[in-house]
């Protein structure tokens, strides 16, 4: 998916400075009337990190975004500080060591053509170091081989990205156990075969850790989880329409059931003669939780930037992005508001 990033960067570019010297006839600074959300995106990685720098001033802080189409957004939130880098090429950071310092927020890893981003974030102080693994195979038999392997030194699967090859990023946190953690990798082109497996496997004790599209199929990654945990119970969304899929999410979430962060996915399915376009149809994984408050989601879905940024600032205040994903003809965000 590309994006048209001039207006929307100029937009930016001008927003910040009216931020920055806006005076009253007194000389003395306006009230912050900034939008909660912002959207950034950039045809060139140095302007991004120019333009998200700039922001972390105004106080907002990452919010989703997919890096390795150099586009993320933030949101305002004062009394937080953050220093953020983001970058396209994610293995060669982490195989030079330069994200030391900082922490790979799971939610931001992404592929695009050529790509693999993230967005990394400051360490706090005395905060442990994490270590980093990037593993990326065409084949999903390789890539569960070699999540498993990664797993008996310590490393653990955090999210899981693909287009014309899949990638899972691992991560070890200071005083890992070097045990081996089972994994499944499922893959199917049809979204209702994913439910059986998904099930099937839930009912050995395996949990949801990360799902993607890739071209025609969908990826779901599962964990074994520790002896003595209940099984989990899931559901997989998906339709073609952008009205129906908050629908039948928010009939789900009627029934206790909540969207699992990073199993958004879009699948291809076959050509549309008429314009050369593809059809394509969006999936997310949600799994029951009887015990927590019940919530509704809402559902955006542009092409634009700015009119992502526009929509976002017109929900409900109580609402929060919940997940965000790229399918082949807009961006889907997800908000997850109290039912009530």
């Amino acid at each position: 998916m590309k994006f048209t990033n001039t207006l929307l960067t100029l937009f930016t570019l001008f927003f910040f400075g009216s931020v920055l010297h806006a005076k009253n006839e007194k000389g003395t600074n306006t009230k912050d009337s900034s939008p909660r959300y912002l959207v950034l995106a950039a045809s060139r990685m140095k302007t991004l990190n120019t333009e998200l720098d700039h922001a972390v001033v105004q106080g907002y802080v990452f919010a989703f975004g997919e890096p390795a189409s150099k586009i993320i957004v933030l949101e305002k939130r004062p009394g937080e500080s953050h220093k953020y880098v983001v970058s396209d090429s994610l293995p060669r950071m982490i195989k030079d060591g330069s994200y030391k310092g900082y922490r790979i927020l799971s939610g931001s890893f992404s592929g695009a053509e050529y790509a693999l981003g993230g967005i990394f974030e400051s360490l706090k102080e005395d905060e442990p170091q994490p270590e980093y693994k990037v593993t990326t195979t065409v084949s999903t038999h390789n890539l569960e081989k070699d999540i498993g392997e990664a797993s008996a030194g310590g490393f653990r699967a955090i999210a899981l990205t693909g287009l014309e090859t899949q990638s899972a990023l691992l991560e070890k946190l200071p005083g890992s156990e070097a045990s081996a953690t089972s994994y499944r990798l499922l893959a199917t082109k049809k979204v209702s075969t994913m439910e059986k497996e998904i099930a099937a496997a839930a009912a050995q004790n395996f949990k949801v850790v990360a799902a993607t599209g890739a071209g025609n199929e969908i990826l779901v990654l599962m964990e074994k989880m520790a002896a003595g945990e209940n099984n989990r119970d899931y559901k997989v969304i998906s339709t073609s329409r952008t009205s129906t899929f908050e629908q039948e999410i928010n009939h789900a979430a009627a029934e206790g059931y909540q969207i699992v962060p990073q199993t958004g996915a879009a699948l291809q399915k076959g050509s549309v003669f008429m314009g050369g376009n593809y059809g394509y149809e969006q999936a997310i994984v949600m799994e029951k939780r009887p015990e927590s408050a019940q919530v509704r989601y809402l559902l955006l879905g542009a092409k634009r930037e700015g009119t992502i940024q526009r929509e976002l600032n017109t929900t409900p205040a109580i609402c929060s992005i919940d997940t965000m994903f790229l399918t082949y003809q807009e961006t889907v965000t997800l908000l997850r508001c109290p039912a009530n």
